[in-house]
Order: structure tokens, then sequence, then C-alpha cells
């Protein structure tokens, strides 16, 4: 499925109008059933939606790895995703602590950052995506674009997982805020360092001093402020 479409627009610039074309996103509505019940409805960009789904279900608390997976059957044309797991699945859990503190090298952390800025193909061409990626210090591991910061992070757990990666050896860098939601969806994964480039807000931060989450803000390669986790960092 394409993930952006072209249309015409009409641009001001100093005074003038000019007709030209341009590319915005496409949103995808996504209804993920577990175990014949409804689980979850999403809006997403119509792609990596095997891992989405696995992602959500796990980052929600709803299974605890793909290895409850019986089957994962999606309907891409209409829009539906449907799980069968053994055991049955749990109910939504509450958040888990984060576990031992790792470590990570500033200057890892430094290019890690400009890798993930200057390759953030999708957003410079339509301004309208989130991106998160998935590192350790040796470089970027993986990453995940989606309309929404919070599927980010549902299709990186979910190729994490595809993928046997240790979640708890790594970090995530994320485009946008770190509202509360986003550290739990943190949490429950393992990832123990959440970078962002924008801010948390107060609820977040105090979520993540309390499971030892280590959390960084308004994240560039020659800057960064960090919120708690500074033990994390080797500088």
């Amino acid at each position: 499925m394409k993930i952006i479409h072209e249309t015409d627009i009409i641009r001001f610039v100093d005074g003038k109008l000019s007709q030209l074309s341009d590319v915005v996103t496409v949103e995808y509505s996504l209804d993920i059933s577990l175990n014949g019940r409804a689980a979850a409805h999403l809006t997403c960009t119509p792609q990596e939606i095997e891992y989405i789904v696995l992602g959500h279900l796990v980052n929600e608390g709803l299974i605890k790895n793909a290895g409850e997976i019986v089957s994962l059957d999606i309907d891409e044309e209409n829009g539906k995703a449907s799980v069968v797991t053994v055991p049955s699945a749990p109910l939504k859990t509450d958040c888990k602590a984060a576990g031992a503190a790792m470590r990570f090298s500033v200057d890892g952390l430094r290019k890690n950052l400009d890798e993930f800025y200057s390759s953030s193909e999708l957003f410079y061409t339509t301004g309208a995506v989130h991106r998160s990626a998935l590192c350790s210090d040796n470089g970027m591991i993986l990453d995940a674009v989606d309309i929404s910061r919070h599927n980010t992070l549902d299709k990186l757990v979910g190729k994490a997982l595809r993928s046997g990666i240790d979640l708890k050896a790594c970090y995530c860098i994320l485009s946008g805020r770190v509202h509360l939601d986003v550290v739990k969806k943190i949490l429950v994964s393992g990832i123990p360092l959440l970078v962002s480039r924008s801010a948390p807000s107060i609820n977040a931060l105090e979520e993540a001093k309390l499971h030892s989450l280590g959390l960084v803000g308004f994240a560039r390669s020659n800057r960064f402020n960090i919120y708690c986790g500074r033990e994390m960092l080797i500088f």
C-alpha cells in the first residue's frame, strides 16, 4: 500500500501565490482482535502491519511475548488483524520497572542522534510523521516510522521481538514529545533509556523516576537535557 499521496496545493510566499504539487501521508484504519475479542483500533500508516500488531499487544500488556502467538492473520484490504494466543492472553497489566540500569556511551548517543535526524527522509518529505529508533553503542539497530509516535514504538518493539533483539540492552530515540502513555509503553517493553527530540510532561517524568527509566529530552548531537538516569550515560 502507498504511504504517501500526491495532491495539488496553492502556496503563499512573499505576497505571491503559486500552484504546485505536494505530498501528504496516508492514514490507515486497523482493528485488532485478540482471541475473538476486540482488542484495539489504531490509525496508522499502511505499512509493517504485523509489527505494529505484535508491538501494540506487548506494549499494552495484553501478551507477554511473541511466543504466545499461535496465529496472526492480517486482512490489509479491510484493515483487520486477528491474533490467537495460547494460553489466552491476560487482561491489561500495570507497568513494570525498567530493571537494572545499563550504561551507554555519550559519544555513541551523539552519533546515533546525528544519523537519526539526517536519515528521516519521510519526515522531510511530508512533515507529518514521527520516527523512533532502537540503538546501542554500536549504532542504530532498527527504526520505525508512523503518523503517531505511539505507533512507532509499537512497530519498533514488534520488529525487535521478531528479530530476537534484547530490548533491555538498547535505548530508544523518539522524535516526539514524551507523555505518560509513551513512558508506560517504554516501561512495559523493558527498554531502560528513552531519548527524545522534545520534552517530557511532569507525569511522564515522575513515572520514569518511579521505575528507574532513564529520560533525556531536547536531544541533539551537541546538547541535551538529562531529566533522570544520569548514571546510565558514560561521558
